[in-house]
């Protein structure tokens, strides 16, 4: 039998760290890291054709909707000529109406106006007349109210020289008594005096009259 040999332990050498007792090769971590590029660069990919896409997706969206607002534009442009020849035809149009008024309406005035002419001159000259017959009217009424206003002072001092003469005769009355025959004198006078007041007042009251007469006749003419 053999003999083995004798292994001598160093309890000091026991208790080393197993790294230092002898060196181990490094692990090879270099899959995981290749399979983390891997998944961050697909992640990147996907990342950027969705972004890609939305973008896409918006440029689409946009571009119909600029397409649809040049073509509402388009529309709201074509619709703007149209209102603004139909305004400019409808301007046009009135403006010829106006005129064609105007003419028409300067026609019938100048054709009245030459029509009517003869008339109106007529009625100014007729006017005028009325109005010299008028102020000649106003001249004969303003007389006659100086001759009535005259008259009625006349009247009135008449009458009180009658009063005066009634007294006059009720004296002589009371002096009949004493003197008859001067009396009868007397009362002869006062009545003829009371006889020539009576006519010259019925003289005085139908000239009266008479102008009161032409007075009304000049007023209905």
């Amino acid at each position: 039998m053999a003999d083995r040999p004798i292994v001598v332990t160093d309890p000091d050498l026991s208790r080393q760290p197993q790294n230092e007792r002898g060196s181990r090769p490094p692990r090879n971590r270099g899959g995981g890291s290749n399979v983390g590029i891997l998944f961050l660069t697909v992640f990147v990919i996907l990342g950027l054709g969705t972004g890609g896409w939305f973008l896409y997706s918006m440029y689409t969206y946009i571009s119909e909707q600029n397409s649809l607002l040049r073509e509402q534009i388009t529309a709201l442009e074509d619709r703007l000529n149209i209102n603004v020849e139909t305004g400019l035809e409808t301007e046009t149009s009135v403006k010829e109406q106006l005129e064609f008024w105007e003419d028409e309406i300067r026609k019938l005035w100048d054709l009245s106006n030459k029509r009517n002419r003869p008339a109106i001159e007529a009625l100014e000259s007729t006017i005028a007349t009325l109005q010299g017959r008028d102020d000649i009217l106003g001249e004969d009424i303003k007389t006659l109210k100086t001759h009535t206003e005259d008259n009625a002072a006349t009247i009135l001092q008449n009458s009180r020289s009658l009063r005066d003469l009634v007294d006059t005769v009720n004296s002589t009355n009371q002096l009949a008594i004493t003197s008859s025959d001067q009396l009868e004198v007397r009362v002869k006078k006062n009545e003829e005096a009371i006889e020539a007041i009576d006519t010259w007042r019925i003289q005085n009251n139908n000239w009266i009259r008479d102008l009161q007469r032409r007075t009304s006749d000049l007023e209905r003419e």
